[in-house]
């Protein structure tokens, strides 16, 4: 029953952080595309990291198992060995006085024993049940540290993603403002020639296309950088170098985002990986604690074996069969300390653990609350993004029409251009924060940590 009940868990664990057989149907993506839910259940699936806190979910069911075996089953062991001596007293099952009285002398005799045994614990305090419980509880946190992992995976995958396609778009932008710098340029060195232009306005759409090629270049260096990242996020070695694109599937379109802060609140307590663990951490210390204080009581252990003795010696010859059975008792009277320095060790450690289950308690708690927060935030400073585009584009046009009416200076008309150009830049930027806050607030609620990619 109890290896039917673990089996059971670790399946279920296997099926949530097992990659997507297939993804959600929706509307096709074109053939070399990778999606942002298809990127998120790679890094659920492939991260090193993710395979490695699986492995060790693993090791702890394991030793969830060899407890359970410890406590419940009994010992049996095979064994045989082979002597040979000159002192049939030592080799053989005669003995010494038997010896004496017969005057066999001294001579080479030899002996082949085989025996099977059995051995039960009936009374050790609780000392294997505390075993097993604080293994069981070690499994119940590998479990949640697991997907504690799985979740942290998935958000830097989706960051490192929205990262990449966000910087692609400041790249196209970037680009456009270098061409149209190009062109400023070189119209106004045509019209310096013709003495409609000075020598300052030439400097200034020199700086201009500089800045602006200063801005591809970040932004294309920051595409190159955070599709590596993705690479190495998803368990690839390189960079990825598929056309991103968060699809029509994406996961962020149909996350139930909580409302506000006392919503993600208590969304995260419902949910959160990292309390689960701080909390299965506890029991496991705690049972870890009633092991050690087992050991204050006496330790019963039922035996029983038997023997086959195969002697040889001279002229003589001895065939015989025994058994065993009986009952041992063992308590540790004194050990200069060591069995109450023990105990106080885990308890110092179950202490500890109850401690670190309330920070976490109050990190799940704030965590929470400022990422429902910081979305508002990024999503009002989004809004704000986008009104500041249409102004800097409204102002833009009117100083171009100034310029051509001779009512503004060519200055004003480059710093104009620049300023659309920031703005749409800052566009971009504001949009890829709301979608990073996004996936943030999903962390801190423990969405990730339970996400099916298949769904």
């Amino acid at each position: 029953m109890l290896r039917y009940a673990l089996g059971c868990a670790v399946l279920v664990a296997l099926v949530a952080l097992a990659p997507a057989a297939a993804v959600r149907a929706g509307e096709a993506t074109p053939a070399g595309t990778l999606t942002l839910r298809e990127a998120l259940a790679m890094a659920a699936a492939d991260g090193d990291a993710v395979i490695a806190a699986r492995l060790e979910a693993a090791a702890a069911y394991e030793r969830g198992e060899a407890a359970a075996a410890d406590r419940f089953w009994p010992k049996a062991e095979l064994s045989t060995d082979y002597s040979r001596s000159d002192d049939p007293a030592v080799t053989t099952n005669f003995r010494v006085q038997q010896n004496k009285l017969m005057k066999l002398g001294r001579f080479d005799a030899q002996n082949h024993r085989t025996r099977a045994g059995l051995s039960y614990v009936v009374f050790d305090g609780g000392e294997s049940a505390g075993r097993q419980r604080s293994a069981l509880a070690g499994f119940s946190a590998a479990m949640r540290g697991s997907e504690s992992v799985r979740s942290r995976a998935v958000v830097a995958a989706g960051n490192a993603f929205l990262a990449a396609v966000y910087s692609e778009r400041q790249l196209a932008v970037a680009r456009a403002e270098v061409g149209r710098m190009e062109s400023r340029l070189d119209n106004v060195r045509v019209q310096e020639k013709a003495g409609r232009a000075t020598a300052a306005d030439v400097l200034q759409a020199e700086y201009r296309l500089e800045r602006a090629r200063r801005d591809a270049l970040v932004a294309g260096n920051a595409v190159t950088t955070c599709r590596e990242t993705l690479g190495r996020l998803l368990g690839r070695d390189g960079r990825v170098g598929e056309q991103l694109a968060e699809g029509p599937d994406s996961p962020l379109a149909g996350a139930d985002l909580p409302s506000g802060p006392e919503s993600a609140e208590q969304y995260a307590l419902a949910a959160s990986p990292e309390l689960a663990r701080a909390r299965a951490e506890l029991a496991g210390r705690e049972a870890e604690l009633d092991e050690r204080r087992a050991t204050r009581w006496p330790r019963i252990e039922a035996q029983a074996s038997t023997y086959w003795d195969d002697d040889s010696f001279g002229r003589l010859d001895d065939n015989q069969r025994s058994y065993l059975f009986g009952v041992g008792l063992t308590w540790t009277a004194f050990d200069g300390g060591l069995r109450r320095a023990r105990i106080l060790e885990a308890r110092h450690l179950a202490e500890a653990a109850e401690v670190r289950e309330r920070e976490a308690e109050r990190l799940a708690r704030t965590g929470a609350r400022e990422a429902a927060r910081a979305l508002e935030e990024a999503r009002a400073g989004a809004a704000v993004a986008a009104r500041k585009v249409a102004a800097d584009e409204a102002a833009f046009q009117q100083t171009e029409k100034a310029h051509d009416a001779g009512r503004a200076t060519f200055t004003e008309l480059l710093a104009a251009q620049t300023e659309v150009a920031d703005s749409r830049l800052a566009e971009i930027q504001a949009g890829f924060d709301a979608r990073r806050a996004e996936l943030r607030l999903l962390e801190a609620t423990g969405f990730w940590a339970s996400w099916n990619p298949s769904r």
